[in-house]
């Protein structure tokens, strides 16, 4: 049987422009990729601005999880709910492939 170990525990990686759904920032990886590899390179980073004010963000694009909920919660988030149905999108998305998932005895990856 397919078994998944979530831990509370880790980190949220943010892009370092403000997200926008705008046809003309489609191409901007800066706004949809969070990759600290890409995102450290923006010339225009909001990250950048922040850590001035905020010294939790000195990591760059990436928070602990403890911060995001922090963070989240300050702005009226129900952070317990939205982790509930971040569990329920892993456990369905694991059902839906749980079958191409070859077994192995302590660990798989998936792409």
């Amino acid at each position: 049987p397919l078994e998944c170990f979530i831990y509370k525990k880790g980190f949220g990686r943010l892009s370092s422009e403000v997200y926008s759904t705008d046809p003309q920032d489609m191409t901007n990886k800066y706004i949809h990729l969070t990759n600290s590899s890409i995102n450290r390179h923006n010339p225009n980073s909001v990250q950048r601005l922040a850590i001035r004010q905020d010294k939790q963000l000195e990591g760059g694009s990436k928070i602990s999880l403890d911060y995001l909920w922090k963070r989240l919660s300050a702005d009226g988030i129900d952070t317990k709910h939205l982790w509930a149905k971040i569990r329920q999108v892993v456990l369905k998305t694991l059902y839906c492939v749980q079958d191409t998932i070859p077994g192995h005895p302590n660990s798989f990856e998936l792409f």
